[in-house]
């Protein structure tokens, strides 16, 4: 089984941990106002440590549970088709036959061309969305496994008739 490039746990990082500093953000500002309005004093250096002691943790955390993604996501281009193994608490197992793909994309988003990282997406037969992704791989080998796929497809298409 082939792992992700080490940089997507970055991928799997930062948005994760944004979200995430929106919502502590948001919560701590009110938190603010609420004890300010009460006439209470708190000094904003107290406030502002309090709400980067809280990111810390938070990133900590975020980081390890973007780490544990990282190992246990897996692939491999097997005989039957693309086997995708991922999930740190739920293990989730799927097979895409090659006959069942039809369409294999690359995508570069701004995070991913920041770290030199490619997803390939994949749709097949009777999904009106995209079915599968493999994130964070090399440039080079995404363009590599979209070759295989599109080989992979054509060949078991051409067997089939």
């Amino acid at each position: 089984m082939r792992q992700l490039n080490p940089k997507a746990v970055w991928v799997f990082f930062l948005p994760q941990f944004l979200g995430w500093l929106v919502v502590v953000l948001f919560f701590g500002f009110i938190i603010l106002a609420t004890v300010l309005d009460t006439g209470e004093s708190i000094s904003v250096a107290t406030w502002v440590v309090y709400v980067l002691l809280i990111l810390f943790i938070l990133a900590a955390i975020i980081y390890v549970w973007a780490k544990l993604n990282y190992n246990f996501y897996r692939f491999d281009l097997t005989d039957n088709g693309l086997h995708i193994e991922r999930g740190v608490i739920i293990k989730k197992y799927i097979l895409i036959p090659y006959e069942k793909i039809q369409n294999v994309d690359i995508y570069r988003g701004i995070l991913a061309r920041v770290l030199g990282l490619s997803d390939i997406s994949f749709e097949t037969a009777g999904s009106v969305s995209t079915e599968g992704k493999l994130p964070a791989l090399f440039q080079k080998d995404a363009v590599q496994i979209q070759s295989d796929l599109i080989f992979r497809m054509k060949r078991f298409n051409a067997q089939s008739f």
